[in-house]
C-alpha cells in the first residue's frame, strides 16, 4: 500500500487543471465523492495520521544518523 496515495484529491490531468481554472462557476469538482464507497471521514483521518506517523519515523532514523 503506498501511504502517500490521495484519497480526497481525483486524479487530474493538465487539460482538467486548465478547464478548473477557467471555471468562473465552480462547476467543476476536484474532490473524489466517497458518498457510497464506504469511505468515511474516520478512515480518511485515520490515513491522514498514518502518513504523520511515517514522516516523523522517517525524520527520527535521519536524525539519529
Amino acid at each position: 500500500m503506498n501511504i502517500y496515495s490521495s484519497l480526497l484529491y481525483a486524479d487530474t490531468s493538465f487539460f482538467k487543471g486548465m478547464a478548473h481554472s477557467l471555471d468562473l462557476g465552480s462547476t467543476m469538482t476536484m474532490y473524489n465523492d466517497y458518498s457510497n464507497s464506504g469511505i468515511t471521514d474516520c478512515d480518511t483521518l485515520a490515513h491522514d495520521w498514518r502518513v504523520v506517523g511515517e514522516e516523523i519515523r522517517k525524520a527520527m532514523q535521519s536524525y539519529e544518523q
